[in-house]
Order: C-alpha cells, then structure tokens, then sequence
C-alpha cells in the first residue's frame, strides 16, 4: 500500500488526502511524511474514526510538525459529538477546513446549545464546554 500511495503522493500534479480512520496508526501508515518522500497534502480527522479527541490532537501534532493541513469532518452524527469537532477546529491552526454538517441533516436536533449553524457558516457561542445546554426532546420521539 505504501508503495501505491508514494506512487501518487509524489506527483505534484495530484493532491493526496488521507482519511485519519486508523485508530493510532498514522505514523505506521507512513501517511503523513517521510524525509526522503512527499507524504499527504491533507488529512480528513473525523472524531468518531479516529477514537475521540485526543487522538485527533496527536494527529494534529503530527501534522504540524510536517507542515500538512487537516480538515474536521463528521459522520451523521448528533450536535453532542460534531460540537467537539467545532471547537478543535476552531482550536489548531493546522485545521484549514472542515465539513461538519452531520446535524444539520439530522431530522430532529435533540439538543439547545453548542455551535450555530448559519448557512456555510459555523459559529462558536461563549457557553461552557462544548455549549450544549440542555435535552429537551424526550428520546422515544426521535
């Protein structure tokens, strides 16, 4: 696999971009960078794949240090989890993109609070922790 992708990473007419789904296992993938080979021009950091927050920081930390920008993307997945994702981006500059309209196609939003969706447009209020302030759809409705 190594091989292929080196195949490809190393034409500079073709932008490689790697999903980070691997639990733990960026460096071992030799996905980022390698000294003697071009490595990934983006990595896609969905929170879900890659087991939560703190590997998606170590990730983060790899890509800083080699230069590769990141994009936080999410699955279908409620505003609870997709909030942490808002505020990661927000939080690494490494971060240049993110697709994080997991809730916004959801058919009912069970949760007050966290980031405000206004068109393409994500925006962080000042509320403690993620933002999510309350639960007031009963779940048997959903």
């Amino acid at each position: 696999m190594i091989k292929s992708f080196n195949i490809f990473a190393n034409n500079d007419e073709i932008s490689v971009r790697i999903s980070a789904e691997v639990r733990g296992k960026m460096e071992e993938a030799g996905a980022v960078y390698r000294e003697d080979e071009k490595g990934a021009d983006l990595i896609n950091i969905k929170l879900m794949k890659t087991g939560g927050i703190h590997e998606a920081v170590r990730i983060c930390d790899a890509a800083d240090q080699f230069g590769v920008k990141c994009m936080i993307g999410c699955m279908l997945e409620s505003k609870v989890s997709v909030s942490a994702g808002v505020h990661l981006a927000a939080a690494r500059s490494c971060v240049t993109m993110a697709d994080l309209d997991g809730p916004s196609l959801c058919r009912i939003d069970p949760y007050e609070g966290g980031p405000v969706y206004e068109g393409p447009h994500i925006f962080l209020k000042e509320d403690n922790g993620i933002g999510i302030t309350g639960v007031p759809v009963k779940f048997e409705t959903i």
